[in-house]
């Protein structure tokens, strides 16, 4: 029998191109999250100074939760989710799945919490609810963070769809995922607006108005680097 020689056989191409590429994701990840660190600590530093100094479920600090829980849950913990399958790429897709659904679950309960906060908040000072364009684009975006949540459960883990079905709904989901990002960093940055009505001296750019203009930019370059991240094909999860 004739000797292989393993050194003159074709080596796929793709396999050092797949580890580039992963490292260069990894890189563009570590990058992103330092981003989203730098955003929540500036969320909270200036939620804790604002108005009434602390947090509590009161009269007085319950509207705090509203921007912490929304921030955290449709910009933060719903873009780990969306990264899971790149940054997880080369385990086994159902516990990878499994994960992406909680995450998104866990985003989800946290969203409603804060829809309770602001409405709790607007109860307590008797006034009107969802005339705004923030709450127009905050609506919007948790009713379609709902149904992506569903139509995935349902088409993806269970009771699952044929492989035709989820192959054209994979298509969807990704660019509603993106969609719905989005919209969560719009409607962020007009609640942004929204509060720094609410700041003595912004127009002389008193320290909770640098603050909340600093955590802004920080959430555009958050969503702008988790949008990038998804975009590049090299860092897709490979098929199967």
């Amino acid at each position: 029998m004739a000797e292989i020689n393993y050194q003159t056989m074709d080596i796929p191409p793709e396999v050092p191109s797949s580890r580039s590429a992963y490292r260069r994701f990894l890189a563009g990840f570590a990058g992103v999250q330092a981003i989203g660190l730098v955003m929540m600590t500036l969320l909270g530093v200036f939620l804790y100074s604002f108005g009434k100094s602390g947090f509590a479920w009161d009269k007085e600090h319950v509207f705090k939760f509203h921007p912490l829980f929304m921030t955290t849950a449709l910009v933060h913990l719903n873009s780990k989710g969306m990264l899971l399958y790149r940054l997880m790429r080369n385990r086994p897709k159902l516990p990878v799945k499994i994960a992406h659904a909680c995450f998104n679950l866990m985003s989800f309960g946290m969203t409603i919490a804060g829809l309770v906060a602001v409405i709790q908040h607007k109860n307590d000072l008797l006034h009107a609810h969802f005339f705004s364009l923030h709450s127009w684009l905050g609506i919007g975006t948790i009713g379609l963070f709902g149904l992506q949540w569903l139509a995935g459960f349902l088409v993806f883990l269970y009771p699952g769809g044929s492989p035709p079905i989820r192959a054209i709904v994979l298509r969807l989901h990704r660019f509603c995922g993106a969609i719905i990002l989005g919209l969560a960093c719009m409607t962020v940055l007009t609640g942004a607006v929204t509060l720094a009505g609410g700041i003595a001296n912004y127009d002389k750019l008193s320290w909770s108005a640098s603050m909340l203009n600093a955590f802004s930019i920080s959430v555009v370059l958050f969503c702008l680097g988790v949008l990038l991240l998804l975009a590049v094909e090299d860092f897709r999860r490979p098929p199967g």
